[in-house]
């Protein structure tokens, strides 16, 4: 776990996969300089760039990781996004009123020939786990959202 502050020196503490997320391998984020374009998803979910200023939203735009360098690395988020969403929405729905009981709740999707299977609980380094569903939700979502658990994945 590593601390860090947000803009009101209130501290909070993150696993190191969220640090290196949120601040790339180099351990900070790509912050413009005064007067320098950076991109962002504006609140209509539009592609946008503006000038760094320093100001309130540029500063909230960077600690919440919507500020880019390139439009083609915002472009690539708000993928990332609207994939997460729809499977997201997708899990809940199919889930219904649900509940894990702490069994084979956990499903892993894992590539072989370039496809994504299934399994219960498979602990393997290729595999990738998404918790918490419903044991037939998991061949639903496999079905009907290949393509967006590639974007989420990060695999082609």
């Amino acid at each position: 776990m590593q601390k860090i502050k947000n803009t009101k020196g209130q501290t909070t503490e993150i696993t190191q996969a969220q640090h290196d997320e949120l601040f790339g391998k180099s351990g900070k984020a790509f912050r413009a300089e005064k007067m320098e374009r950076y991109w962002f998803i504006d609140g209509f979910g539009n592609i946008n760039f503006t000038d760094e200023q320093c100001r309130a939203c540029d500063n909230y735009r960077h600690l919440t990781g919507n500020y880019f360098a390139t439009k083609r690395e915002a472009i690539a988020y708000k993928a990332l996004l609207e994939a997460t969403g729809r499977v997201t929405h997708a899990i809940n729905e199919a889930n219904g009123d649900w509940e894990p009981d702490g069994t084979h709740s956990k499903w892993s999707f894992f590539l072989n020939d370039n496809h994504f299977h299934t399994d219960v609980d498979m602990h393997n380094i290729n595999a990738y786990t998404l918790p918490y569903l419903k044991p037939d939700t998991a061949e639903k979502i496999l079905e009907e959202h290949e393509e967006d658990l590639r974007v989420i994945f990060g695999v082609k």
